[in-house]
């Protein structure tokens, strides 16, 4: 009985956009934890406003940050003057 009721849940919409949500959070934190350890391996602790700024950003902005850090021999030519955006 409790397999027939499981499967019923699974299948309501409540559930597949609570998973889908779930989902979407794990992956931005998993890669704000990413590009937060590549910015410490090659610039070393982080400015605090940084970390701040990292916390809060979004999916779209991680990617394009993590897109500069390619080239990037500096913070500022990742995220500009980020100690001004809080």
């Amino acid at each position: 009985m409790l397999a027939l009721e499981d499967v019923s849940l699974k299948q309501t919409r409540f559930y597949q956009e609570a998973m889908a949500e779930g989902w979407e959070n794990g992956r931005e934190n998993g890669e704000q934890s990413l590009l937060q350890r590549m910015l410490m391996r090659r610039f070393g602790e982080l400015p605090t406003p940084l970390q701040q700024l990292l916390s809060q950003a979004n999916a779209t902005q991680i990617e394009q940050w993590a897109d500069r850090f390619i080239d990037a021999t500096t913070l500022e030519a990742i995220f500009g003057d980020f100690k001004n955006k809080n």
